[in-house]
């Protein structure tokens, strides 16, 4: 749980809100285009993978970083007749055509601190980007 930011470029943001009730939110605004979304509250869940490896379905959420025809479609998630995504981690397509799926990556000791969302690359990509826990600001006592 907790508020997870990852940034594409010099100053925008994507920010995803997890709740334990299985709910998230996303907001993604980029001053320098002036591109603003706001979801509302959407489902998440957790799957654990045989591999030992655990996936992180969102519910109608849309991928930022990428074109727009990704970012814009209706419903969020990606057209698999068109884009391809791999989950690098264990080498094999993911196909999300009204979700995102982000890799859970990081030090199972540290939780959540040390946790990485990793997004999955689309084929031929070299890149991709991840969402990092967002420490929360605590007032100055004083």
């Amino acid at each position: 749980m907790g508020t997870w930011v990852t940034s594409y470029s010099l100053n925008d943001k994507d920010i995803l809100t997890l709740k334990e009730d299985g709910t998230y939110k996303q907001v993604y605004d980029d001053p320098d285009s002036g591109q603003r979304y706001e979801s509302g509250w959407q489902k998440w869940w957790i799957e654990q993978r045989n591999s030992g490896f655990i996936r992180l379905h969102l519910k109608a959420m849309r991928r930022a970083g990428e074109i727009e025809s990704i970012f814009n479609r209706e419903g969020g998630g990606i057209d698999p007749d068109i884009f391809t995504a791999i989950d690098y981690c264990e080498g094999e397509i993911v196909t999300m055509p009204d979700e995102i799926v982000l890799i859970v990556t990081g030090a199972k000791n540290a939780v959540p601190r040390g946790i990485i969302l990793r997004q999955t690359r689309l084929a031929g990509s070299e890149w991709t980007w991840s969402f990092e826990l967002q420490e929360e600001m605590k007032p100055e006592v004083p």
